[in-house]
C-alpha cells in the first residue's frame, strides 16, 4: 500500500510538471506571436533556421535551399561555414575565386573585424587551409555576410527559439520551434493547408488567432 501511495504521488508532481511546462510554452509563444511582424516574417521567407551542430542558416530560393551557413564565434574570431557557396559567393560578391570543383564547404574565418582567412573541405574529407592574412575589404568589399548572419542570429536568441521554418510547399505558414518537441505555427489568412496539416494542427490549440501551438508525440 506504501508504494503505491508513493506511486500516485509521483504521477501526481508529473502531471503538475507537465502543466506547468505547458504554460510556459504558451507565454513563450504569445511573447514570440507578439514580437513578430510582417518585416520579420518577411525575411523568414527567405531565411530557415536550425541549431543541429551549432547556429545554421539556410539561404532560400522559391521552394529550394540555395546554400546554408554554419554561424560560430570565438573570442576575436568569427566563422561561417558555407555549404553550396557558389550562390553564396554571388550574394554576397565575394571577390575570391573559390575552387568549386575541389571543395564542397567553404570556411571563412573573420579576425579583429579586419583579417579573413579561408578554409575548405575537400571531397575526400580533408580539410586545407586556402589562404591566410587576407584584407576582409578586399574580399567582400560592398557586402558583408558576417554583418548579415550575425543580424539574423541576434533575432533568432530575441525569440528564444531552436528552429524557424517558412513552409511554402506545404501551404506558406511559418514555424518556430520552442523545443524538438513544441511548435509554435503562424498561419496567414492565405495559407493553403492540405487535409494532413489541418489535422495536424487540429491537435494543438489556438493560442491567439492565426496563432496554433502544438506539441509532438
Amino acid at each position: 500500500m506504501k508504494y503505491f501511495f508513493i506511486l500516485l504521488l509521483s504521477i501526481a508532481l508529473f502531471s503538475c510538471q507537465q502543466q506547468e511546462t505547458t504554460k510556459e510554452n504558451e507565454e513563450q509563444a504569445l511573447t514570440i506571436s507578439n514580437s513578430i511582424n510582417d518585416s520579420l516574417l518577411n525575411i523568414f521567407k527567405d531565411w530557415n533556421y536550425f541549431s543541429r551542430g551549432g547556429d545554421n542558416w539556410e539561404r532560400l530560393e522559391g521552394d529550394s535551399v540555395r546554400y546554408t551557413v554554419n554561424y560560430q564565434t570565438e573570442g576575436d574570431t568569427t566563422h561561417l561555414y558555407v555549404y553550396k557557396a557558389e550562390w553564396f559567393a554571388i550574394e554576397f560578391e565575394c571577390n575570391y575565386l573559390l575552387n568549386h570543383s575541389k571543395y564542397y564547404i567553404f570556411g571563412f574565418a573573420k579576425y579583429n573585424d579586419s583579417l579573413l582567412y579561408i578554409v575548405g573541405a575537400e571531397n575526400n574529407g580533408r580539410d586545407a587551409l586556402i589562404e591566410s592574412n587576407l584584407k576582409f575589404r578586399n574580399v567582400f568589399k560592398t557586402k558583408d555576410p558576417f554583418s548579415k548572419i550575425r543580424s539574423l542570429n541576434e533575432l533568432k536568441n530575441k525569440l528564444n527559439v531552436h528552429g524557424i521554418a517558412y513552409m511554402k510547399k506545404d501551404g506558406g505558414f511559418f514555424q518556430f520551434f520552442l523545443s524538438a518537441q513544441t511548435i509554435l505555427a503562424y498561419l496567414p489568412a492565405n495559407a493553403a493547408l492540405s487535409e494532413i496539416w489541418t489535422n495536424e494542427f487540429a491537435k494543438g490549440k489556438l493560442i491567439k488567432p492565426q496563432w496554433n501551438l502544438r506539441r509532438l508525440n
